[in-house]
């Protein structure tokens, strides 16, 4: 594999590849990036744990952290999460940005609390784009002027992109697709929620169904899921929503629950490989167990935080 330097390495789980390969698309005309993808040749009769850990421990200038619950718990990113806390145990984390994907925004615990951290949903690719070359520059990296003809070429590439998504969204295939969503998410809706009530006895979960609405119940809160439909021929119009609320009176009654911030609305779409997916306006792509987890990674945690507050308040009284 080759051991020369590079500018930018992005680590990331697997569901948040295409906003990784954005970013790599965006940057890699004017910058050297480490993207496996585009590296697989390389990795060929290597040892991959050890080639990625190279990258991350020693090559890349500066590498990309997109950070969600679950990063560093895969092969790969446990290779990469190692690396990156070798070379921090050297230099400080001052070579890392990290890009928070979970709505809480909660850096790892190995990292120093005060580290600056980038807000992808709020400042976008253009934005990320941005940071990682100031970076760059402030390492004393020239990074290359983009050309006339390479900004054609990507504007050309988003626009392909852009186009084989939206026509999908209209074909039978994603019609079909929708339909066989339709028909497991209460399937694993109750899978998720039994798992979670094995956890611990101190935290209650609870499924109903009340009319084309899956509401998942942990008092007081409570996520609901939905498709969200208008002509019934196609799947153009079709979303798979996701609203988590709090009831701030002491009654289950939906008229007063509030909405809190954690939401997700999803459209039919592609992933990278071709395979039909669910996306975010923000371009984030889930399958239906990733956007699943994702609602109730926020409802347990201010579930559980709900309780551990209420225990303490006991314990003082």
């Amino acid at each position: 594999m080759d051991v020369d330097p590079v500018d930018v390495a992005l680590t990331f789980l697997s569901e948040d590849e295409p906003i990784a390969l954005k970013i790599a698309d965006e940057l890699r005309d004017r910058v050297d990036v480490f993207f496996y993808a585009d590296r697989q040749a390389e990795l060929v009769g290597t040892d991959g744990e050890e080639s990625f850990g190279e990258v991350f421990r020693d090559r890349a200038r500066i590498v990309v952290v997109f950070y969600r619950t679950g990063w560093g718990e895969t092969m790969m990113t446990r290779a990469e999460k190692s690396a990156i806390k070798q070379r921090a145990a050297r230099e400080g984390y001052g070579f890392t940005i990290w890009v928070m994907l979970d709505p809480e925004k909660v850096l790892p615990s190995f990292v120093d609390p005060q580290h600056i951290w980038f807000d992808y949903h709020r400042w976008g690719v253009s934005g990320l784009a941005s940071v990682i070359e100031q970076k760059l520059r402030d390492a004393g990296k020239e990074t290359r002027p983009r050309s006339f003809w390479d900004e054609m070429q990507l504007a050309a590439t988003h626009l392909d992109q852009t186009a084989l998504r939206s026509g999908f969204k209209g074909q039978s295939e994603a019609l079909t697709f929708v339909q066989d969503e339709r028909r497991r998410i209460e399937s694993h809706l109750r899978q998720t929620v039994t798992r979670l009530d094995e956890l611990s006895p101190n935290v209650g979960f609870s499924l109903k169904v009340e009319g084309r609405f899956w509401k998942v119940y942990s008092y007081p809160y409570c996520c609901t899921f939905w498709f969200e439909d208008s002509a019934s021929n196609t799947a153009r119009p079709t979303r798979l929503c996701a609203r988590l609320n709090r009831d701030d009176s002491k009654r289950i009654e939906q008229s007063k629950w509030r909405e809190l911030a954690l939401k997700l609305t999803l459209a039919p779409s592609l992933d990278p490989e071709g395979k039909p997916c669910w996306e975010a306006d923000s371009g984030q792509q889930f399958d239906l167990e990733s956007a699943v987890q994702h609602m109730f990674s926020g409802l347990a945690h201010t579930a559980i935080k709900e309780r551990e507050d209420a225990i303490r308040r006991e314990h003082r009284s």
